[in-house]
């Protein structure tokens, strides 16, 4: 592949998961991490030299670091060492904050490129810990008390039905200890599979908590941050959007965290080749282009002219078919209808 080629690949940066540990088992954890017995990790040298490529050959300037969590991994100093020098990054640490991690502590009060979200998913403890485990709230607030990060740092929510309506308070919650809100709903994988009926909204009640969360965002004019709105097309669909590689601890490279299966992998981080990766995205392009072109029962449909089919992800979920119907034809079309056609609908009357 020509190097003008690489230089105008999409990727803009990568969600790395650097090992599979963890010290909790939450009950919505799409990869079950707390079950693992069998330590697995990426290396600080392989951390840095995938960083590395992305940067130099694709401007690559945005990286989260998760886990498992991260702050369990064996050589965890190292990889805050490899972060700590690398300024002309951004970067993200995903954190479920009870470890009380005295070198993340050190890495976010010392550096203005490094950010950290925490995940809480309420505002108490009788909230929180129905997903994290019990006394896990006290533990995660005393160690954030404990940090006085340069950065503002994220909190978190997965929602759920046990916090749908904590939604305003924790928009507050946020606020009093200097963080930024963000949102997100479970996805039907690892541990939340087990669980899906109780754990899960249904459309209703996703549009109603959708809502709450746009309507708070321009109200408190917290900008830049994205709703948790529904896949209305697949990123890799559209070269205008850039697109983040997701990395496991294994090495395998997907092009999203929602095609966590071997064949879908794009490349191994031990064996790193930027070249063939991005012909192996380009090839998942056009499958996926060709997917937008399929028929779910969309001739009469009123948003069609606008709906991307959806998430392969899902569908691949779903039905064993990434190329199949994605379950959230309904939903999509509530808000399509409301985000985008009711509102162009206004400003052109």
């Amino acid at each position: 592949m020509a190097e003008n080629e690489i230089k105008d690949s999409e990727i803009s940066g990568a969600y790395i998961e650097i090992t599979n540990r963890c010290n909790l088992n939450c009950r919505d954890c799409y990869n079950a991490s707390g079950l693992n017995c069998t330590t697995c990790e990426i290396t600080p040298e392989d951390l840095e030299k995938f960083i590395t490529m992305l940067y130099e050959n694709c401007d690559a300037k945005s990286f989260s670091i998760s886990g498992g969590e991260p702050t369990m991994h064996t050589r965890w100093n190292e990889v805050c060492d490899m972060i700590e020098r690398m300024k002309h990054i951004k970067f993200t640490v995903i954190t479920n904050g009870t470890t009380g991690n005295k070198r993340l502590k050190e890495l976010l009060e010392n550096n203005d490129h490094v950010t950290v979200q925490y995940s809480i998913d309420g505002t108490c403890a009788e909230i929180h810990d129905q997903m994290r485990g019990k006394g896990k709230f006290d533990i995660t607030m005393k160690n954030i008390a404990a940090i006085k990060p340069k950065v503002k740092p994220y909190f978190h929510m997965v929602v759920a039905p046990f916090n749908r309506d904590n939604i305003k308070e924790y928009f507050d919650f946020a606020e009093e200890h200097n963080a930024t809100p963000t949102f997100s709903y479970t996805s039907k994988h690892g541990n939340a599979n087990e669980i899906w009926e109780e754990i899960s909204l249904n459309d209703s009640q996703r549009l109603e908590s959708l809502t709450v969360i746009i309507d708070e965002y321009k109200k408190r004019k917290i900008e830049n941050i994205p709703a948790p709105f529904c896949t209305i097309k697949c990123a890799l669909t559209d070269r205008k959007n850039k697109f983040n590689l997701c990395v496991t601890p294994y090495g395998d490279i997907y092009p999203c965290q929602g095609l966590y299966d071997k064949k879908f992998s794009l490349g191994i981080l031990h064996d790193f080749d930027l070249s063939a990766i991005i012909k192996e995205a380009e090839t998942m392009r056009q499958t996926l282009i060709a997917r937008t072109e399929m028929d779910y029962g969309c001739k009469r449909c009123l948003v069609r002219s606008i709906c991307g089919k959806g998430c392969a992800a899902s569908a691949y979920t779903l039905c064993g078919d990434m190329m199949g119907f994605d379950g959230d034809c309904d939903y999509r079309r509530k808000v399509l209808i409301k985000y985008y056609l009711m509102p162009s609908a206004k400003e052109s009357s």
